[in-house]
This record gives structure tokens, sequence and C-alpha cells, in this order.
């Protein structure tokens, strides 16, 4: 067996949380799609987070948020998603809706990250993904 093979590490694609499933795809884009019919608590947040950290590694990557069947989150998730750290450990955010509620939920995350520039909405899945292929090769 080479030397490299016995040293190679395999890191996973994609986590499942209770709330989330994060996947990196083939495009280096970080993909969340909520869980239907869950309620995201802090704790949900965090183990999302600390997933999406494993996927990127020391990488700031692009994120498409899919929003499609999550639920309004609490008070309380919504600072823990306020904090610095938070906010700014992706470069962009694609945030894809399919309803009134999902696009609620999108314009309030707007709203967190205070840079509207660095996140746009979008009802096509496809427009998303190429949006953030564009925006981060810029």
């Amino acid at each position: 067996m080479p030397v490299i093979a016995k040293a190679m590490v395999l890191i996973p694609h994609s986590y499942t949380t209770r709330s989330s499933i994060i996947t990196l795809d083939g495009d280096g884009i970080i993909v969340i799609k909520i869980r239907p019919g869950i309620q995201e608590t802090v704790e949900d947040a965090e183990e999302n987070l600390a997933a999406v950290d494993l996927l990127a590694g020391s990488i700031r990557r692009p994120r498409l948020l899919d929003l499609r069947e999550a639920l309004p989150i609490s008070r309380e998730v919504r600072r823990f998603y306020m904090q610095p750290a938070t906010r700014n450990s992706a470069t962009i955010v694609a945030l894809l809706v399919d309803s009134t509620l999902s696009r609620v939920i999108a314009n309030l995350i707007i709203g967190l990250t205070g840079n509207s520039q660095a996140v746009q909405v979008f009802s096509d899945e496809q427009a998303a993904r190429q949006w953030l292929r564009q925006a981060n090769v810029n």
C-alpha cells in the first residue's frame, strides 16, 4: 500500500442534523436544506454551524440556504445567528424560497446580516447556484 494512502483521511461531504441536511457540493457551495416541520433551537443552530465549519474547513465558502420547508425561527435562534462570527463565516449566501412564509424568513435573515449585497433571495434553485458560482469567482 502506498504511503500516501495510509495518511489519507476521508472527509464527509454531507451531515444530517436534527434540523438540516448540510452538503458541500462539487462547485464548492455549502447547501443547507432545512428539514420540514422542525422548529430550530439554539442547539440545532450550533450543531448546524459546526457541520458547516467541518465541511468548509478553513475556506469561507458560498452558501445556498434552502428555506422552502423552514418554520419561523425564535428570537433566541435569531440572536445566535446575529453574532459577528456567525454572520461573517460565508462569502455570499443565496436564500431559496417558494412561499410567503419562506420569503418572510429570508427577509429576516437579510436584515440580520446587515449586508444585503452579499445575500440574495431566489425562487429558482438553478438561478441561485449560478449567482453563487459567478459571484464567488469575482
